[in-house]
């Protein structure tokens, strides 16, 4: 999933529009089958610090 919504965004910066909602969609339905809690796409980030080790 984290792959086609990496690929959707670049499709998305580069103007392709329909092309990155169709991955977009893809990836979110994805997620709902995986999480039914949580059915919309979502970040995760981590701490720099956690990071350096």
């Amino acid at each position: 999933m984290g792959k086609r919504t990496t690929h959707a965004d670049a499709l998305h910066q580069a103007g392709r529009r329909e092309a990155s909602r169709t991955l977009f969609a893809e990836a979110e339905t994805m997620q709902a089958q995986w999480q039914p809690g949580y059915p919309l796409l979502y970040s995760v980030t981590v701490p720099l610090r956690e990071l350096a080790g």
